[in-house]
């Protein structure tokens, strides 16, 4: 990608806690996926740039990002490719194989080595991992955890039962959070953006927002020198929804992806009798997601609203075009 990339670092006052899905609040995800992050920024910001509503469009092509990845010092963590292997100071096939199922997440700069020799299995050290899930460039450190709250949901009509349930959010030691890519097609939205991603910084991110969770401030924007691989072979750094025309170029027996199913209730509905529906379900590529195609890849922009004859609705807009790594 010819536009320049620079990494936004956010750090987080409190506890985050990012959906998983339906009944699935005893435990969070840790990464905050593009098309949320995406559409979070476009609902913050209309009130401010109407234009964006007008001519939506111009918004979602204007600028591409990265689902928002854990980030630690100087380390900032990508999602473990799909086709890269370990190398394993142990020596043994059965626990390397174990461990290298539980990583998840790879150093930058481990990636970029391992991106120019990407027939070649990557030498990692004990040291460097930390808690299974993600590989440091050199020593790991502790700089994430989870608590568990227990809470009560109380019935707002007749007489049912009180029902406990359990509550997951990620805590980030100092210095350390989410960040995500970004690079702006059109920089006359580069203010914008900023502006409206400190407003959400305000509001915050994932869910239980109204009693604390989620809240950021920017922490830093560095710039980021994207792998600059000529094999014809591209990594998406969010979720990924394919043209009709993509999908016909690219070789999927070559690729190495993952299904994420994407739906959830409307939110923010202006009236009330809205606020039960849900959006159309849609399947994207996820993030790691690794394509060997003859174009490229940029992916599109779906409207999830649901088909409903009692009134009439806005767009419910979900965006796949991520950035990619080209490999």
């Amino acid at each position: 990608m010819s536009n320049s990339v620079q990494a936004i670092k956010l750090s987080f006052f409190s506890g985050l806690h990012i959906g998983r899905g339906a009944q699935e609040l005893d435990k969070t995800a840790t990464i905050y996926s593009s098309d949320a992050l995406k559409s979070a920024l476009f609902a913050t910001g209309l009130s401010y740039y109407p234009q964006w509503a007008e001519n939506p469009d111009a918004f979602f092509k204007g600028f591409c990002i990265s689902s928002a990845f854990p980030w630690a010092d100087d380390e900032l963590f990508l999602p473990k490719p799909r086709n890269i292997r370990f190398q394993f100071e142990s020596n043994n096939d059965i626990t390397e194989a174990k461990q290298a199922k539980k990583i998840a997440y790879v150093s930058a700069s481990v990636f970029r080595h391992w991106s120019a020799e990407p027939d070649h299995p990557v030498l990692v050290k004990e040291s460097q991992i930390k808690g299974d899930a993600f590989l440091f460039a050199a020593k790991s450190k502790t700089f994430l955890h989870t608590s568990i709250q227990q809470r009560v949901q109380v019935p707002t009509e007749g007489s049912g039962d009180s029902r406990p349930y359990y509550f997951e959010r990620l805590l980030f030691e100092g210095n350390s959070g989410l960040y995500f890519f970004i690079s702006f097609q059109d920089e006359d939205l580069k203010p914008q953006i900023l502006h409206v991603l400190n407003l959400l910084g305000d509001m915050g991110i994932g869910t239980d927002r109204t009693v604390g969770n989620g809240q950021f401030e920017i922490e830093a924007i560095e710039p980021f020198i994207m792998p600059s691989g000529s094999r014809g072979v591209q990594m998406a750094l969010g979720l990924y929804l394919p043209s009709r025309d993509e999908i016909g170029l690219i070789d999927l027996e070559k690729s190495y992806w993952t299904l994420v199913k994407r739906g959830g209730y409307i939110a923010a509905a202006d009236k009330e009798e809205n606020r039960s529906l849900r959006k159309n379900n849609i399947y994207f590529f996820g993030e790691g997601s690794t394509f060997n195609a003859a174009l490229v890849l940029r992916g599109r922009l779906a409207d999830l609203q649901p088909t409903v004859t009692h009134t009439v609705l806005h767009p419910v807009w979900r965006c796949g075009m991520p950035l990619f790594f080209n490999l």
